[in-house]
């Protein structure tokens, strides 16, 4: 078994290979380790340990290099404001978003929570200034969820 940051194991799966070579017997023990990550990204992990006789027993461990690949992931919340204004009479201080009477205008804006609060209050200040004046404030969120992944190589 493996010990993976003292956490959890993972099985190792391990043959025994044995060569001759001018009077010299290798025995050689290759295991390797299948890890499966939430990414779908199978790492493999090889490592042989070449046990040599000699007149002496020789233990030697033999690691190739590991590639892991180490993914989290980042939930964003993007949010935009649509600001539709449905006025029947309006003054000129709203003139500029407003197309004729009983137009329907929107402006759309990225901001943060406490602009949003500034901007309500403000307008729902400036309908003050206006006649039969409906003031809709929709908020538009979406999640963008990314996942960011690099590798480690440990050799």
């Amino acid at each position: 078994m493996l010990l993976t940051r003292g956490i959890s194991t993972i099985p190792l799966h391990c043959h025994t290979i044995v060569s001759h070579h001018h009077h010299r017997i290798t025995v050689s023990l290759h295991c390797y380790a299948v890890v499966s990550l939430p990414c779908h990204t199978t790492v493999s992990l090889l490592c042989c340990t070449a046990v040599s006789l000699y007149c002496h027993s020789v233990v030697s461990l033999h690691c190739h290099a590991v590639v892991s690949l180490h993914c989290y992931t980042t939930v964003s919340l993007h949010c935009h404001i649509a600001v539709c204004t449905l006025l029947h009479r309006c003054v000129s201080t709203l003139s500029h978003h407003c197309i004729s009477t009983m137009s329907h205008c929107c402006l759309y804006t990225v901001m943060p929570l406490y602009l949003y609060i500034v901007t309500m209050l403000y307008l729902y200040t400036v309908t003050l200034l206006c006649l039969y004046t409906v003031t809709l404030l929709f908020l538009h969120c979406h999640v963008t969820v990314s996942l960011h992944c690099h590798t480690a190589l440990c050799i």
